[in-house]
C-alpha cells in the first residue's frame, strides 16, 4: 500500500534568479551551477555510479540550451505565471521534447575547474503517460511536469565523495523547485546502498520501506509511483499553494 505523507508547511524560500544558476552558487573548494554545452561527456563518466546516464534528448538539450529553460524562465516570475508559460510550451511536441524544458542538471565544479559531481531532476514521465492512460486530461496530466520532481541522478566522483558535493546539489537543486513550487520531489536508491537512507533523510527526505511507493494526490487523482524491488524510494512533500488548473480537478 502507498504511503500517505503528512504534508509539510511551504517555508519561506529565498528567492534566486537564474542567472545565479547559470553562473553558479560559491561552494567551499569549488561552485555548483547549470551544465555547459559539451560537459555531458563528464556528466555520463560520473551517473553511471548511481545507475543511469543522461538520454539523447537531455544531452541534446544540454548542447543546444533547451534543457532547464523554463525552469530558468520560471525563476523570473510567480508560480501561477511560471505555470501558464508551460502551459502555452506544449504545442506541437512529442512527450520527451516537452519535458527537456522542466528538467536540470547541475555540476559541482571544483576549485581547478573540474566536474566532480552531477545532479539530474527530471518530470516523473511515467506517471505523466499513466494518467493520461487513465483518462485525465492531458493538459492536468501534464501539469506533474510543472510540480512533481524526479531526483533520476546523483553522483559524485569517488576521490572527493564525503567532502559535501553531494549536499551542496541536492539542497541547490531543492531550492530551485521549492522556489518554483513543486509540491513532491522524489527518487529511489539501491537498497544495498545503506548510506544514502541516513544521506536523503537529512535532507528532509522521507525514505520508505522496500516495495513502498510514493503517492501523489495534489492534482486531484491519487497517483503512486514505485521502483522494482532492488530499490528504495524516497519523497519530500510540500504544502501545494497557487496551483492554477480549476476546473480540470473534476477529473476525467
Amino acid at each position: 500500500m502507498a504511503k500517505r505523507f503528512k504534508m509539510r508547511a511551504q517555508p519561506r524560500v529565498r528567492r534566486i534568479g537564474a542567472q545565479r544558476v547559470i553562473d553558479g552558487w560559491p561552494e567551499s573548494g569549488g561552485t555548483i551551477r547549470r551544465i555547459r554545452a559539451g560537459e555531458w561527456a563528464r556528466a555520463n563518466e560520473l551517473l553511471p555510479a548511481a545507475g543511469v546516464e543522461l538520454d539523447e534528448y537531455s544531452i541534446a538539450g544540454i548542447d543546444d540550451g533547451s534543457l532547464g529553460a523554463a525552469v530558468l524562465d520560471g525563476l523570473h516570475t510567480d508560480v501561477a505565471v511560471f505555470h501558464e508559460r508551460f502551459l502555452e510550451s506544449l504545442q506541437g511536441q512529442e512527450l520527451p521534447l516537452q519535458l527537456v524544458p522542466m528538467s536540470l542538471v547541475l555540476v559541482a565544479e571544483d576549485a581547478v575547474g573540474r566536474i566532480v559531481g552531477v545532479l539530474e531532476v527530471l518530470p516523473p514521465s511515467s506517471a505523466i503517460v499513466g494518467m493520461r492512460e487513465m483518462g485525465y486530461p492531458g493538459v492536468l496530466a501534464m501539469m506533474l511536469a510543472a510540480t512533481v520532481g524526479k531526483v533520476r541522478g546523483l553522483a559524485v566522483d569517488e576521490d572527493v565523495r564525503g567532502q559535501g558535493w553531494g549536499s551542496a546539489l541536492l539542497r541547490r537543486g531543492m531550492q530551485v523547485y521549492d522556489q518554483l513550487g513543486f509540491v513532491t520531489l522524489h527518487g529511489s536508491f539501491d537498497v544495498s546502498s545503506s548510506r544514502l537512507e541516513g544521506f536523503y533523510r537529512s535532507h528532509g527526505f522521507t525514505v520508505l520501506d522496500i516495495g513502498e511507493k510514493v503517492e501523489m494526490s495534489h492534482l486531484g487523482p491519487t497517483l503512486v509511483t514505485g521502483s522494482d524491488p532492488t530499490e528504495r524510494m524516497f519523497a519530500r512533500h510540500r504544502a501545494p499553494t497557487a496551483l492554477p488548473w480549476g476546473d480540470l480537478l473534476a477529473g476525467p
